[in-house]
C-alpha cells in the first residue's frame, strides 16, 4: 500500500513531472475540443443562416447563451 504523506501531496508527490505531463494532456484537450465546439457552432450558425432564420454570429451568441443558461439550471 502506498503512503500520501500527512498534506496530501497524492500523485505528484514522489513524481512531480507528471504534473506538467497532466496539465500539457489537459491542455492539449481542451483544445482540441474548443476547436470541435467552435466548428460545430459555426457550422449550425452557416445552416441558420442559409436558412433566412437570422444572422450567423447572432445564431452562435443564442446556442452559448442558452448552454450557459442550461448549465447554472436556468431556463
Amino acid at each position: 500500500m502506498r503512503k500520501n504523506s500527512a498534506m496530501g501531496g497524492g500523485e505528484f508527490e514522489f513524481n512531480p513531472d507528471n504534473l506538467e505531463e497532466k496539465i500539457d494532456k489537459r491542455m492539449k484537450f481542451f483544445k482540441e475540443k474548443h476547436e470541435e465546439l467552435e466548428k460545430f457552432l459555426t457550422e449550425t450558425a452557416f445552416e441558420y443562416s442559409r436558412l433566412g432564420l437570422g444572422d450567423f454570429d447572432n445564431c452562435k451568441k443564442e446556442l452559448l447563451r442558452r448552454t450557459v443558461l442550461k448549465m447554472r439550471g436556468e431556463k
